[in-house]
């Protein structure tokens, strides 16, 4: 999912961990965007391959971006939530433009998650195939489509010996 550029901010996420064979601290550092909209399972395994991490760290590593995360998203409604209802009280905000932007959203959400209203094309196919099964114009069809089948059969046999004919005049042209 796009976000569009001012709806995130890119925060450094810091991790720190002890090497097994020294005891000196290894530092992580990696950009994010906040809010984080990927799996974070996925973000920590990405990191370990990347950085070539040891396993030990793992499950540390998971606890410590998804606690970061959600801190980091808190903070960043927050300070959001913050300027708009700074916005507010000045009287700056066009609730107009609130409002289309909401109702917009609504519609969106309302679509998405709603049951489609009508006949899906199997539930037309279905009910077109069993009112031409139980009519009496199906002997009709059938025998038409068998026809069809014919004649197609017949013009492609007339293809094929006119083509046998053509390779071998001019087998015939070649050789003389």
């Amino acid at each position: 999912m796009n976000i569009p550029e001012e709806e995130y901010i890119e925060k450094v996420f810091v991790y720190k961990f002890p090497t097994c064979t020294t005891n000196e601290e290894y530092v992580l550092e990696i950009p994010l965007k906040i809010p984080y909209q990927g799996s974070i399972k996925e973000l920590t395994y990405r990191i370990m391959s990347s950085f070539k991490l040891p396993c030990y760290v793992e499950s540390d590593l998971m606890e410590t971006i998804q606690h970061t995360i959600k801190e980091l998203t808190l903070q960043f409604y927050d300070e959001k939530s913050e300027k708009v209802i700074d916005a507010a009280k000045k009287g700056d905000l066009d609730i107009e433009d609130i409002i289309k932007n909401w109702e917009k959203t609504y519609k969106q959400k309302t679509v998405e998650y709603a049951d489609p209203i009508g006949t899906t094309d199997e539930e037309l196919f279905a009910a077109a195939y069993h009112r031409l099964v139980h009519s009496p114009s199906l002997e009709p069809i059938l025998q038409a489509e068998h026809k069809y089948g014919r004649d197609v059969t017949e013009v492609i046999q007339m293809r094929n010996t006119d083509y046998e004919e053509l390779t071998q005049k001019l087998v015939h042209i070649k050789v003389v």
